[in-house]
């Protein structure tokens, strides 16, 4: 029985591995500074698309997070106002606790 479908074999893949790779080989120097050259498009174009994403996020941002308690907090290190002293937080009556005493009652 014959039929006209390809007889797989090992070495057929690893052929055409090799091929691939040839053909992604950089020869010269010019196929080289071309390949650069791609590159660096890329990276400017990803840093384009990066910087817009953010204005747009910006923008954004500014009409949809209005009245959002997280984006108007004001961590206390910044506010001034929202720092106490020390001696407003604890009651003038209170005594210092035993164990704190220096003097030893032997």
């Amino acid at each position: 029985m014959e039929t006209d479908s390809e007889v797989f074999t090992p070495n057929s893949n690893i052929e055409e591995e090799e091929e691939d790779i040839e053909d992604n080989t950089i020869v010269t120097p010019e196929h080289w500074e071309q390949e650069l050259g791609e590159w660096e498009e890329m990276l400017i174009e990803e840093g384009l698309a990066q910087l817009e994403e953010e204005e747009e996020l910006r923008s954004n941002s500014d009409n949809n997070m209005k009245g959002d308690l997280l984006s108007e907090y004001i961590h206390p290190a910044i506010d001034k106002k929202a720092k106490w002293e020390l001696k407003s937080l604890f009651s003038s009556s209170l005594n210092a606790p035993n164990y704190l005493n220096i003097e030893s009652n032997e």
